[in-house]
């Protein structure tokens, strides 16, 4: 192997490894953008409840443990899992139906189950397309 040859596979190694620390500095940059994001919602959701007067209870009920365990499995898991597959094994327009037909399914289930009071405004809603 001449010198020329170990010079041309340096150089390109050198270019990966410079390629590789470019990919994996904008990756931190990226997380350090998300994180200040969910900071700056964070603070900006305790500041509007402390504006509203809204305080935290000291006891918080059995029920409302459930409610929230339900919601991190159901909500979070199951159906990420879900969307991820349906992602994966339909077209992009039946996969994305979800944003307008999870709330129209919410609000029957809080009608049907939580004895919710279905007001105009929440029958309108359904007619404003989601932000995506």
């Amino acid at each position: 192997m001449g010198k020329a040859s170990r010079t041309k596979q340096d150089s390109d190694r050198r270019a990966r490894i410079a390629a590789q620390r470019e990919a994996q500095r904008r990756a931190e940059q990226r997380k350090r953008i998300y994180l200040a994001g969910g900071s700056i919602l964070v603070v900006a959701i305790v500041v509007v409840a402390l504006v509203r007067g809204e305080r935290m209870p000291l006891h918080v009920s059995a029920s409302s443990w459930l409610a929230l365990g339900y919601l991190c499995i159901f909500g979070s898991l199951v159906a990420f899992t879900g969307y991820a597959w349906l992602l994966r094994n339909a077209r992009p327009v039946v996969a994305t139906s979800y944003a307008y037909v999870n709330p129209i399914v919410a609000v029957f289930f809080g009608w049907t189950f939580a004895s919710e009071i279905v007001t105009a405004g929440l029958r309108c809603a359904p007619l404003i397309p989601p932000a995506t």
